[in-house]
């Protein structure tokens, strides 16, 4: 007869083996740097297209993986930054950005962000702050709220209109009474954006930090936004709008081209592979 320990301790073997399928899967794009459909990542692990394909949709629910094309091929997604594994696709974006970054909070004596979205979240992946006496740099993974905050709000006004669309959606049930608020703030961020390029709001449970935000559409790493905070006062409530404003949207216009030229070098020494 089994003892009550046998029985009710469950055998967790099974877990650690799908747990390993998962890594596996991931594991395919540490070598490609295009996007792969199912079928590939089946050739590539030797596992059934149908396992794959269960696999990869837990993956993509859960932001490790996004779908990138119309033919449904899939690429990393923000999720993979929490475990450092920016640099496993493409230019490792982080190394990339941080002069950028550091210039401009030195220049404002602010703080300079790179944020990402991961589920109803956005995810700090780089902060700078710099101030008259001290400079940081800020490289673990922050999150806050997606339709609440300036950067989330901004990074929302550029996503593909089905993602936003299911994202409205689950943002609305979450919010209840108090969505028509929320999306009037979501509305107004996104018409600042395509007006001027860029959305500034306060922030702050006492609206003590007026924060500017700029999204932009990388490639195949998705949207992602960049963020420049400093004190509310009415000096710097002028100079976000006239100043600060445009030279974020400014240097990252520089982000933006300097990443596609990486998009476009990566894409000529592909084709030159034999």
């Amino acid at each position: 007869m089994e003892s009550e320990k046998a029985i009710f301790t469950p055998d967790k073997s099974h877990v650690a083996m799908t747990f390993a399928k998962g890594l596996k899967v991931l594991e395919c794009f540490l070598f490609e740097r295009t996007p792969l459909s199912n079928a590939d990542i089946s050739n590539m692990t030797g596992m059934p297209i149908s396992t794959v394909r269960r696999f990869t949709q837990t993956l993509v629910s859960l932001d490790y993986l996004k779908i990138s094309d119309a033919e449904r091929r899939l690429r990393p997604g923000p999720a993979l930054f929490d475990f450092g594994l920016s640099s496993l696709y493409q230019v490792n974006i982080r190394e990339l950005v941080s002069p950028f970054m550091y210039s401009l909070a030195a220049f404002t004596k602010g703080t300079v962000r790179l944020g990402v979205k991961k589920g109803l979240k956005i995810v700090y992946l780089d902060s700078y702050h710099c101030s008259i006496d001290y400079a940081t740099h800020e490289s673990n993974p922050i999150d806050a709220p997606l339709a609440t905050t300036c950067a989330g709000r901004a990074l929302i006004s550029r996503l593909p209109d089905k993602e936003k669309e299911s994202l409205m959606i689950e943002l609305k049930k979450i919010y209840g009474g108090m969505w028509s608020t929320v999306k009037s703030y979501i509305k107004a961020s996104e018409d600042e954006i395509n007006t001027y390029g860029f959305s500034a709001h306060e922030e702050g449970e006492y609206g003590e930090t007026e924060t500017v935000s700029v999204p932009i559409l990388a490639g195949d790493l998705g949207v992602i936004v960049f963020s420049c905070s400093i004190p509310n006062n009415k000096q710097n409530k002028t100079a976000i709008k006239n100043d600060i404003g445009p030279r974020l949207l400014y240097t990252v216009s520089a982000i933006e081209l300097l990443l596609s030229k990486k998009s476009k070098n990566s894409e000529e020494l592909s084709c030159c592979r034999p």
